[in-house]
């Protein structure tokens, strides 16, 4: 029979609605089974039917969870008014990598869903390496499928591209697998068009102020047994991940077959000449078959600033990706053309409704919405199948 460690009631499904009383927070005890959760609330208030982790919870064998260093943490409130995710643990920017949250964990596979405190944006490391990147925006919710194999499970908060505030509001982890068994993962190795935008989850019909990556939106449609890890970054260029946070550092959990997509060219534009593009593509896919992976380069799609005449002229590098694809002989998805196509499908006039439309009311003439991620997504899931990378 499975147990239900923390009640269900409280998942991280509706955490602004969750009820205000407060009560002492449950002692966590051994996940045994699949599907069993542990909710972690942060804060000096534990919700109802959390555990609690505050500025003073430092983790011991006994405990089983809490900070390795409490030196540099505080109780702090959020943006939120009530429920689990209205207060949270500050994590001192200045010494950020001196602390991490530890939770003892059989080993196996667990989904991680983070929510975060008051923040800009941050990355968190799960395991000693960067796993979720750039999560923007106070109360976010955040979600990864990771193997744990050392019996304790590590997640430390990192700056981002913006901002100094570190903050966790909440975390709940869900035993998914066993045995330390693991889906094949899909990579997502692309720029602001790729990368996960929030609130990450959303139901259709979405409003046009909700900004989108294809990268968060392409698992709807690809088989349940291939798990997409989005690594992607805003404003990413090749050299990003050559000379920066590297490939191999964010391919950590990739395994042998797994496959990367590389979507890039619109920040390459501004800074590398044609030539040195290609050069860079090459490298980053020698570095990511070196690994044991299987690149996959996909040009960055069309955008509305674009439109020339009933058609989309190419201002980010999709010609110079198709080439480098052909030189390597890797496969090659035309996001450009595939969106292009479906723009002009549309016409000029409904096309605006793909983009994002900005807080004073203008249109962001470069990144989509969610709608318009979608629409990417769908797109490029056409092309893995007819490829055959997918199944049908």
């Amino acid at each position: 029979m499975r147990k239900i460690i923390i009640p269900l009631l409280f998942t991280v499904l509706i955490p602004f609605s969750v009820s205000a009383k407060k009560a002492p927070a449950p002692t966590p005890v051994p996940m045994s089974q699949d599907g069993d959760t542990l909710l972690f609330d942060f804060g000096a208030e534990p919700e109802y039917g959390w555990v609690q982790v505050s500025e003073k919870t430092k983790y011991t064998k006994d405990n089983g969870y809490g900070f390795s260093m409490v030196s540099f943490i505080e109780d702090t409130d959020t943006p939120a008014e009530s429920g689990v995710v209205s207060d949270a643990i500050k994590v001192s920017y200045r010494y950020h990598d001196r602390t991490e949250f530890m939770a003892d964990l059989p080993e196996g596979i667990y989904e991680i869903a983070v929510y975060t405190g008051s923040i800009r944006s941050m990355t968190i490391n799960l395991e000693g390496y960067p796993a979720l990147f750039d999560i923007t925006d106070s109360c976010s919710e955040t979600r990864m499928e990771i193997p744990v194999t050392d019996g304790t499970l590590n997640m430390m908060l990192m700056p981002a591209t913006t901002g100094t505030d570190l903050a966790v509001s909440a975390m709940t982890i869900t035993r998914k697998i066993s045995d330390v068994g693991r889906r094949k993962r899909m990579f997502i190795c692309g720029d602001s068009i790729a990368a996960t935008m929030y609130p990450l989850l959303l139901d259709p019909p979405y409003e046009k102020n909700i900004r989108g990556g294809w990268g968060q939106m392409l698992s709807a449609y690809v088989p349940e047994n291939l798990y997409v890890h989005n690594i992607s970054s805003p404003g990413a260029n090749a050299s990003t991940y050559l000379k920066g946070s590297t490939i191999e550092d964010r391919l950590h959990f990739a395994k042998d077959n797994d496959i990367v997509i590389i979507s890039l060219g619109i920040n390459d534009r501004r800074s590398t000449t044609n030539k040195e593009y290609i050069e860079n593509l090459k490298e980053l896919a020698e570095r990511i078959r070196a690994l044991g992976c299987t690149p996959v380069l996909c040009s960055d799609a069309a955008r509305l600033l674009e439109y020339h005449g009933y058609s989309y002229i190419d201002l980010c590098y999709a010609a110079e990706t198709k080439s480098a694809a052909r030189m390597i002989g890797a496969d090659y998805i035309d996001l450009h053309e595939a969106y292009s196509a479906y723009m002009c499908s549309m016409g000029y006039k409904k096309t605006p409704d793909l983009f994002l439309q900005l807080w004073n009311g203008s249109l962001d003439l470069t990144h989509p919405n969610r709608t318009g991620a979608d629409i990417m997504a769908q797109l490029i899931a056409k092309k893995l199948k007819i490829y055959g990378i997918i199944e049908d």
